[in-house]
């Protein structure tokens, strides 16, 4: 009876364990928290870039992921100032340079005391 009890016990919380764990849909982010910049567009919007272009991608890369914005801001500036760059190329520069300003933005809001 003790054996039958113990087992029932363990299959019950193994279920509970296992629906515990279960991914959930992602939820929106809270209010006032950076929004997420998508590098990924970029990579698909340059496939074969080469040279200095490749270097400046890397470097806007390396930046956005360390949060390193002012860096990213200025590689992306040179970015757009190139004459090669497609109108698709241009308006995903565009959208990225948004991205980051607005989490500069929010970030210097949250790390003002008081801000909310």
């Amino acid at each position: 009876m003790k054996t039958t009890q113990w087992i029932c016990g363990i299959l019950v919380a193994g279920v509970i364990g296992l629906v515990g764990c279960s991914k959930s849909d992602q939820a929106p982010p809270p209010p006032g928290a950076a929004p997420t910049i998508d590098v990924g567009k970029l990579r698909q919007a340059f496939p074969t870039a080469e040279g200095d272009m490749q270097s400046c991608l890397t470097k806007i890369r390396n930046a956005v992921r360390y949060s390193d914005y002012p860096t990213a801001m200025s590689e992306l500036e040179k970015l757009a100032a190139d004459a090669k760059l497609t109108d698709a190329q241009k308006k995903v520069v565009t959208d990225l340079m948004e991205q980051v300003k607005q989490a500069v933005a929010g970030g210097l809001k949250s790390a003002l005391p008081g801000a909310k």
